[in-house]
């Protein structure tokens, strides 16, 4: 039976065998077993116990688990070559890159719901969410924006999208750390995650109530010009606050979202920073709509 998480797939799976090719390949470049076990820091009688089987048997059982064995020797021969040069970091690294790559292609062909996040790199499978490495795309092409940085508000900037209809924020990809100015640009902070956000996400949740086309919401500064522009370009905006609490602004915005805007003009209040909310169906929406309002601003 192969379990569910990568680590346990390592540990019961691919270690016993790498190892038991490790230390064949070690005894035949003239380690003896004393100083196999001092450099893996395993005990002698385990080095002992890897050499009752053949290296043969070793290899034939990576290849049941479909694997292939000559790109799993040769990730060996490099690390054992970095080894041998006093290079045990190094050594280190390259074998857990490796148990970790084994380890995702095992899982990725074994569990099929899965797939969607397994992606083949060369003669590998990685995980790879296309949903994330579709936000991590947009990012790219929004902070290169001329003028993004003007839009950014104190409490930071954020974007974040839902794939497929939101029931929480767990189903939100946004950034844990926000766009902030630095500078004369903007930067991210953090990398792309599900539930990163849940202050704006709610507000996506909320407006996916009334408009389930909507997929992606952010937030930038509130500013009577770029409420100009966006009346402009024809968005239906809804204006709430000032409020009184925390629990007044969500009342505003339930109540905002039932009239399907385009964008929410919120003044803010107690502890909360006048911003303007904009909605749109995709990213590249959001995109345009971002590089409108920054050049002309």
């Amino acid at each position: 039976m192969i379990m569910l998480f990568p680590q346990e797939i390592a540990a019961k799976k691919i270690i016993p065998s790498l190892k038991g090719v490790i230390v064949h390949k070690m005894i035949d470049m003239g380690y003896s077993q004393h100083r196999i076990a001092r450099l893996l820091e395993i005990s002698q009688p385990q080095v002992h116990k890897y050499v009752t089987r053949s290296l043969i048997y070793y290899y034939d059982y990576l290849k049941a688990l479909g694997f292939d064995v000559e790109y799993i020797d040769r990730v060996i021969d490099i690390a054992l070559k970095l080894l041998s040069r006093g290079d045990k970091p190094r050594f280190v690294l390259v074998l857990t890159n490796l148990i970790d790559s084994l380890s995702i292609q095992l899982l990725c062909t074994t569990k099929p719901y899965f797939k969607e996040l397994c992606r083949e790199t060369g003669n590998t499978l990685k995980f790879n969410d296309p949903f994330i490495e579709e936000y991590r795309l947009f990012l790219e092409k929004l902070l290169i924006i001329r003028g993004l940085e003007k839009l950014v508000p104190e409490v930071g900037m954020n974007i974040v999208y839902a794939p497929k209809p939101p029931s929480d924020t767990t189903d939100v990809i946004g950034l844990p750390g926000r766009i902030i100015r630095k500078g004369d640009r903007a930067v991210a902070i953090g990398e792309p995650m599900y539930g990163a956000s849940r202050h704006l996400a709610r507000v996506l949740i909320l407006m996916t109530r009334t408009r389930p086309e909507i997929k992606v919401a952010s937030n930038i500064r509130y500013d009577d010009r770029i409420l100009r522009l966006l009346d402009k370009k024809g968005l239906k905006i809804i204006k709430t606050g000032p409020h009184s609490s925390r629990s007044d602004f969500w009342n505003s915005i339930e109540h905002a979202v039932k009239n399907k805007p385009d964008a929410i003009a919120d003044s803010g209040g107690m502890g909360l920073e006048p911003v303007i909310y904009l909605f749109t169906d995709s990213l590249d929406e959001m995109l345009s709509l971002i590089e409108y309002i920054a050049t002309r601003y």
